[in-house]
C-alpha cells in the first residue's frame, strides 16, 4: 500500500468517527463506524449494563474492540451485521424505530428472544458469540474490576486469600 492510499483511508475513517460522534443521538461516546452496527452498543449495554460502580460495555469501548476483533475472523463481521439487522427488525416489529432507540424493557425482551431462537439460527449464533467475546473483552479491562471488588488481574499469582470468605466492602 502506498502512502497516498494509506493517508486517504486514515483521513476518511477519522472524519467518519468525528461526524458519527457529533450526530449520533445515543451512544455517541462509542458509535460504531458503520450504520449497520448502530445497535451493537445498545445490545452490549443490555448484556453488560452500567451499575453504580461499573461502567457499561460501550463506556469502556467493548463495541469498538469487538468490531476490531471481528475484522480478523472470517464471517464474523457479517454475523455482526446480520445480528444487528435482526435486532432492528424485531424492534420495528414491536413499534420502536430501531433496537438502539428502543426502551430498555423492549431491548431486554428482544435479547431474550434471540437467546431462545433455534440453536442454529443467526440470532442464537449472534447472541452466544457476541456475549462470549463481549464478556471476555469487558472483564479483561481493569475499569470493570471495581464492581467485582478486585484491584488486580488474577494471573499470574492468583488470589492468595481464595480460601477466606468474601470480604464485604463498607
Amino acid at each position: 500500500m502506498n502512502r497516498r492510499i494509506f493517508l486517504n483511508r486514515l483521513l476518511g475513517r477519522g472524519s467518519t468517527i468525528i461526524f458519527g460522534a457529533l450526530f449520533a443521538p445515543n451512544f455517541s461516546h462509542a458509535f460504531p463506524l458503520r450504520k449497520e452496527l448502530r445497535s451493537l452498543p445498545a445490545f452490549l449495554d443490555t448484556l453488560l449494563p452500567k451499575y453504580e460502580t461499573s461502567p457499561s460495555a460501550s463506556e469502556i469501548g467493548v463495541d469498538l474492540r469487538l468490531i476490531q476483533h471481528a475484522n480478523d475472523i472470517q464471517n464474523y463481521p457479517r454475523l455482526l451485521e446480520l445480528g444487528c439487522q435482526w435486532l432492528d427488525t424485531r424492534a420495528k416489529f414491536n413499534g420502536a424505530k430501531s433496537f438502539w432507540q428502543a426502551s430498555q424493557t423492549l431491548r431486554d425482551q428482544i435479547v431474550s428472544q434471540a437467546e431462545a431462537e433455534k440453536s442454529d439460527s443467526v440470532p442464537v449464533l449472534f447472541f452466544e458469540r457476541i456475549r462470549s467475546d463481549a464478556f471476555n473483552l469487558f472483564y479483561s479491562d481493569s475499569r470493570s474490576w471495581t464492581f467485582l471488588g478486585i484491584s488486580a488481574a488474577p494471573q499470574p499469582i492468583g488470589y492468595l486469600d481464595h480460601s477466606n470468605p468474601p470480604r464485604i466492602k463498607a
